[in-house]
């Protein structure tokens, strides 16, 4: 976030994990999902996070705060660099912050 000043820290957690991960679901990538972070600017602590589905890369804010959109360039699921690249076109996740 970027006026009036830095609420939170956006971060991705780019590549999927088994969620819950605690090693039973390792050979099964449909229980694979990521997460998107909000961090307390002041207090580095985890204010709130959501479980995607998919992947997210790129992040941004828009300059109120509000809104704020991740990229998404692996919607197969995919394991391999073949798997990955194997749809056309991918996703925009946008986050309502207020929401």
């Amino acid at each position: 976030q970027k006026v009036p000043h830095t609420k939170y820290v956006f971060a991705n957690a780019e590549l999927p994990i088994p969620q819950v991960n605690d090693g039973r679901d390792l050979e099964n990538p449909d229980a694979y999902y990521t997460m998107f972070n909000a961090v307390d600017a002041e207090t580095m602590d985890v204010a709130w996070q959501v479980i995607v589905d998919g992947n997210l890369d790129n992040t941004d804010a828009d300059y109120t705060g509000r809104f704020v959109a991740s990229t998404c360039y692996n919607s197969e699921k995919g394991m391999t660099l073949a798997d990955t690249m194997r749809a056309e076109r991918d996703w925009v996740v946008v986050f309502d912050v207020e929401a």
